[in-house]
């Protein structure tokens, strides 16, 4: 009975040891990204937010898994003393991994270490991070950020209503499309989704001529198009309600005045 409880002891340390390893590999994929990324000085931040969104996925195979969470500490400890000659203790899960990829600049570690905090604090599932981010806007905008507010709920819900209409939105355009492409001249696998993505090139006027079809669009690939236009028809919306108001107030500001002047006038001529 002893003997078949420590193998089956064994068994579990040893899993505990892969996926503390599985994590580490994938930090380390991430490490050469950053390194790539910075190389590059890719100011757009989508880079970024794609290494931080591997942060936090990293950090959900691994919390709440107290023999995992022990056995990675360990050994992401000792990775990162002997890549920088610096000794790492006392640091949380969430700070080592963001640690372990960035390595320098203590400021911004702080800053992404938070952001990421404030991702799980809200229960943002693994894989939601950067439809999180989008919630705020830009990154930067994440950066300071304590948890999502009312606001940020509200227009989340938004845009998810949004997006779910998409698709009545399109097959109302479909009666009068923009252009109508023919088959596609390049030798590309066939597309069976129901959408298409094509790719233009736009000139200095603002005109685009349509080149050919993205192929083997993926339903992620559409999802986040489809994503855009929502994003896109909620700006437009926004723009015209503030157009209404503010005509609706010209209107009011504009009778006020002339009233004003009747009134004035009515008294010198009395």
């Amino acid at each position: 009975m002893k003997l078949r409880h420590k193998v089956a002891l064994s068994v579990r340390e040893l899993e505990n040891e892969h996926d503390a390893r599985e994590a580490l590999t994938k930090l380390d994929f991430l490490l050469i990204k950053r390194e790539a990324w910075q190389i590059t000085f890719d100011n757009s931040s989508a880079e970024l937010l794609e290494l931080l969104a591997g942060c936090y996925d990293t950090f959900h195979l691994i919390k709440g898994k107290k023999r995992i969470e022990k056995d990675f500490l360990v050994q992401a400890r000792t990775n990162i003393q002997m890549r920088t000659g610096k000794k790492v203790s006392n640091s949380s899960v969430m700070s080592l991994i963001v640690l372990y990829v960035f390595q320098k600049n203590g400021r911004r570690i702080e800053e992404y270490t938070r952001t990421l905090k404030s991702a799980y604090a809200d229960k943002i599932a693994a894989g939601g991070f950067i439809d999180w981010v989008s919630c705020f806007g830009e990154l930067e905008d994440a950066f300071y950020q304590r948890g999502v507010t009312e606001e940020t709920k509200r227009k989340r819900d938004i845009l998810e209503e949004k997006v779910q209409s998409i698709p009545d939105y399109l097959e109302e355009l479909l009666e009068n499309p923009v252009a109508i492409v023919r088959k596609n001249p390049l030798p590309l696998e066939e597309n069976d989704n129901e959408y298409s993505l094509l790719i233009g090139k736009t000139d200095s006027k603002g005109v685009t001529r349509v080149i050919t079809v993205i192929p083997n669009s993926t339903d992620g690939m559409i999802g986040a198009s489809m994503k855009k236009i929502a994003e896109s028809l909620i700006k437009h919306e926004g723009r015209l309600v503030k157009q209404k108001k503010k005509s609706v107030l010209d209107d009011a500001s504009a009778k006020a005045l002339a009233k004003a002047t009747n009134i004035r006038t009515l008294i010198k001529a009395a």
